[in-house]
């Protein structure tokens, strides 16, 4: 792509204008410098995000004009060696959420202790014009959705820039939100749905509060149309439940693991019931169900969801009583979806899959020691409807194979 030389410059000198760059990276006042960033790396893609701040830091410090040739200068690679020795910043990051607890607990959740305390604990060290109702509704821009709820959850994450932080800090919000959901909307059902609220049980405002050395800043996290939800008590018992699902996913990161489809179920589950849209929040479900089944290695057929779930309903009705048809007619309003565009789920709809859902997923938990790898999950689906004439000749096969070697 060629780059316009001239544009490059206009928005390097927008963002030096209305940003404080530091070494930990780029504060903003306005967020339209993220707008200015985005198209920086847009034009950029060969460098990395670090490099380019680094150049923007190098322009801040040195008050020099900005040119392209200059800027050409600072991202060349003789400009931009690795440090032999990068320095970590501590950040330390509160999530304010809406449960009650009576006292602190932690859990271990990706080699990082979680810890969840108590707000007066908080307010009792905060200075009070940080924590603050003022102070949070003009950080993040609004008021709807600032509020100060009894519970924050404490994370330490040790990094280069508050910009890697925050990428660390995401993927352990979204596992540690997941969590929660699990514990306290599994098996709920919604008799009555606003369809303008999201259907998750636990609230969590859009802000955080981040502490780098002594100083506290208040950070817009994320985008939301939820209201305030009533707090949700988490026993100590609640807890220990939490702590045992946490390990549960120890190997998420390797794709051949049970772990690996545990855990992508999980943030699946949330991302069902953070959606506000029937349409989306049933899809969500039934990705679960594509996940679980491991459908995706039949390109995603949903005759092998039927096939592979349907065994699994049988205990929500018992007597050995499968819930096929009501997969086959979840399959066609899938496939309506997709396709199609057309909507039809209903608030039943949702209550159904996501109680299937669920069990689906009780069951790859309580059997994930006994398959341990994706392959032989795999294979055991493939043999599951495998005649018994067929089995036979497999095992024959594979006693001879095993005497050859």
């Amino acid at each position: 792509m060629k780059i316009n030389q001239s544009m490059l410059v206009n928005l390097y000198n927008y963002v030096l204008l209305n940003s404080r760059i530091t070494e930990t990276g780029i504060q903003f006042s306005t967020d339209n410098v993220d707008y200015a960033l985005e198209e920086i790396m847009l034009y950029l893609p060969n460098h990395s995000f670090d490099i380019i701040k680094n150049s923007l830091l190098t322009f801040s410090n040195t008050k020099e004009k900005v040119t392209y040739q200059r800027i050409e200068e600072l991202l060349s690679s003789k400009h931009n060696k690795p440090a032999l020795s990068q320095k970590y910043v501590r950040f330390v990051f509160f999530l304010p959420v809406s449960i009650s607890i009576n006292a602190k607990n932690s859990l271990y959740l990706l080699n990082k202790k979680i810890d969840f305390v108590l707000s007066t604990e908080l307010l009792n060290k905060i200075p009070n014009n940080v924590l603050s109702l003022e102070t949070i509704k003009k950080s993040i821009k609004q008021t709807d959705n600032a509020f100060i709820p009894p519970t924050f959850i404490r994370v330490n994450i040790d990094e280069v820039n508050l910009e890697s932080a925050l990428v660390e800090f995401w993927n352990i919000y979204i596992i540690i939100r997941s969590l929660l959901e699990l514990k306290k909307s599994w098996g709920t059902q919604y008799i009555i749905h606003n369809t303008m609220d999201e259907r998750g049980k636990i609230g969590i405002p859009d802000w955080v509060l981040i502490k780098t050395n002594n100083t506290y800043d208040i950070h817009r996290f994320k985008l939301s149309l939820q209201k305030i939800k009533q707090n949700i008590t988490f026993t100590p018992e609640d807890f220990d439940s939490l702590k045992i699902l946490s390990k549960v996913i120890k190997n998420r990161k390797d794709e051949r693991t049970i772990d690996f489809l545990i855990c992508r179920s999980f943030l699946l589950y949330n991302d069902a019931l953070e959606q506000n849209d029937f349409n989306y929040c049933f899809l969500a479900f039934w990705q679960i169900l594509e996940t679980i089944s491991l459908a995706e290695r039949n390109g995603g057929d949903t005759k092998y969801v039927i096939n592979r779930i349907a065994p699994l309903t049988e205990k929500i009705l018992g007597e050995k009583i499968p819930l096929t048809q009501t997969l086959t007619l979840f399959a066609k309003k899938r496939c309506e979806l997709v396709h199609s565009g057309i909507g039809n789920i209903t608030n039943g709809n949702i209550n159904k899959i996501k109680f299937i859902t669920e069990v689906a997923l009780a069951w790859l938990i309580n059997n994930k020691s006994l398959y341990k790898t994706v392959n032989t999950l795999f294979q055991y689906y493939s043999l599951q409807s495998t005649d018994i004439t067929t089995m036979n000749s497999i095992k024959v096969a594979i006693k001879i194979i095993n005497k050859k070697t």
